[in-house]
């Protein structure tokens, strides 16, 4: 599975491919599909929403405060440049 959490920046897997999305039904129904925000389900090719039912996808594949911030203390572990 993908553990308890978002998959960070650096994830080489995703939402298992032979899971059936919502968008893949709604497609194959004759829907049109569309995902704007934040995907956290992979960012390599295979994982990403047009590549898993949606006809239009506005976003980022993770969010791009992963790592890096005030939050974090002054010396985090892992930063991550922003995907934009």
């Amino acid at each position: 599975g993908l553990g308890d959490g978002v998959l960070a920046p650096d994830a080489t897997g995703g939402l298992q491919l032979n899971e059936t999305t919502m968008a893949e039904t709604l497609r194959r129904l004759g829907y049109a599909t569309a995902m704007f925000g934040k995907w956290h389900l992979g960012q390599r090719e295979q994982y990403l929403p047009h590549n898993r039912g949606f006809d239009i996808y506005f976003g980022i594949p993770f969010s791009c405060d992963m790592g890096c911030g005030a939050w974090h203390g002054p010396h985090p572990t892992r930063c991550f440049p922003s995907p934009l």
